[in-house]
């Protein structure tokens, strides 16, 4: 049975491994069409922009990872307001951090949540199907979240929302609940003992080290 669905964090691998309707074809970049198209769509065209490169290049980012880990650096973490979701998984530690702390945090975060899927990300290209649900949010509202329903092998249906909030015009992920259970309360608790524990340093360096996979939580 496939299932990767073990935390939140998997939906990173899902955002770019769920399946469109062959029929839907974005026409506009991502970064041009998050101004002006609603946050389902914005997804979307990520979704499909990845799963395109992915097939046209499976065997290149196999046999190199640096080039599939800038390619999902470019494609993906855009969509994602990483210095948000690190200030609210450092929670109150990151207000007594400093502004060097807070951006190596984000900046080693952010790397170790993208490598820990990248292999995910091409085994299962065509093995996950994504159903996105009806959009519901109101007029001039400025965070949503853009449910799914992702389709593994066995037949099962997995809920995934992506909660998105408006910056500068734009839609960008803040937040993935998986079955229910939250990225962002995932990691602050993970992280919070460990920096209760042995420092927001130590943990900082561990993360650059790749020593903490965020596949598990308190692994």
């Amino acid at each position: 049975m496939l299932r990767i669905m073990k935390t939140p964090l998997s939906a990173l691998a899902m955002l770019v491994v769920a399946a469109l309707p062959a029929s839907w074809a974005p026409t506009a970049v991502a970064q041009e069409a998050s101004e002006t198209r609603p946050p389902d769509e914005v997804i979307k065209t990520a979704v499909s922009r990845v799963r395109d490169l992915i097939k046209e290049n499976a065997d290149t980012y196999r046999e190199d990872s640096d080039a599939f880990y800038a390619m999902i650096d470019e494609e993906i973490v855009p969509y994602f307001d990483m210095p948000y979701i690190a200030r609210l998984v450092l929670a109150r530690h990151a207000r007594s951090a400093d502004k060097e702390q807070r951006r190596r945090f984000t900046e080693a975060f952010k790397n170790t949540l993208m490598r820990t899927y990248a292999d995910a990300m091409l085994e299962y290209n065509e093995a996950v199907e994504a159903e996105f649900l009806p959009l519901r949010m109101e007029e001039g509202a400025e965070q949503v979240t853009v449910d799914t329903r992702l389709v593994v092998e066995d037949g099962e249906n997995v809920p995934v929302g992506f909660v998105m909030h408006k910056v500068d015009s734009e839609w960008l992920i803040y937040d993935i609940n998986v079955e229910g259970i939250s990225l962002v309360t995932n990691f602050r608790a993970q992280f919070n003992q460990r920096i209760r524990e042995n420092g927001l340093d130590a943990l900082i360096e561990r993360l650059e080290g790749g020593e903490i996979s965020t596949e598990t939580p308190g692994a």
